[in-house]
């Protein structure tokens, strides 16, 4: 893992920042992204010279952000090796009480935002290099009360295994984390 650099989304807190440490145990150089530039230069003091760490505070469901998030890998570390797509959305609830606002949020954070940096990243990846979701025990089986982000977070198995099967011959691994709920 020694010189690779990956980008990780949702990085300023959470998941996101253990993500963050443990690759950078592991000698990984990451530019992390969330929306709260305060938080992500908040971690990037706490990592201080423990590791290589740089940020870029986007929405990462806005147009450009893709494109903003691989360029600025490719010219602060040179290459890029991993994309940890982390950052996603909590709204959730019953369909019944789903709107379309709550809908269209856990849409654009969770399934297209991931499938626009994906996209974008590919053309860098190489063997041995691997694409994560981080994304739910919520997206392998049905939950009360998962509405848009259990249908979300299932597309994103699917997407996962469609990369896999589309680019694992490349040597690129395309994975699915699903934790629980987590504090």
């Amino acid at each position: 893992m020694k010189g690779k650099v990956a980008i990780v989304t949702g990085a300023a807190g959470g998941i996101g920042e253990a993500i963050v440490r443990g690759l950078g145990a592991k000698g990984v150089q990451v530019l992390g992204t969330g929306r709260t530039a305060a938080k992500l230069e908040a971690l990037k003091s706490a990592v201080g010279s423990s590791m290589e760490f740089d940020f870029v505070a986007a929405d990462i469901t806005a147009d450009d952000t893709p494109k903003k998030l691989v360029d600025a890998a490719i010219a602060k570390f040179g290459r890029l090796d991993i994309v940890v797509n982390n950052a996603g959305s909590i709204n959730f609830g019953p369909v019944h009480e789903t709107t379309d606002e709550m809908l269209d949020e856990v849409l654009a954070i969770s399934a297209r935002a991931p499938f626009r940096l994906c996209r974008e990243a590919l053309a860098h990846l190489g063997a041995g290099s691997s694409i994560v979701f981080i994304g739910s025990t919520w997206g392998i089986y049905g939950t009360p009360g998962g509405g848009a982000y259990s249908f979300v977070k299932a597309g994103q198995i699917g997407l996962v295994q469609t990369m896999a099967a589309e680019y694992g011959a490349r040597g690129i691994r395309s994975n699915y984390i699903a934790p629980t709920v987590v504090r």
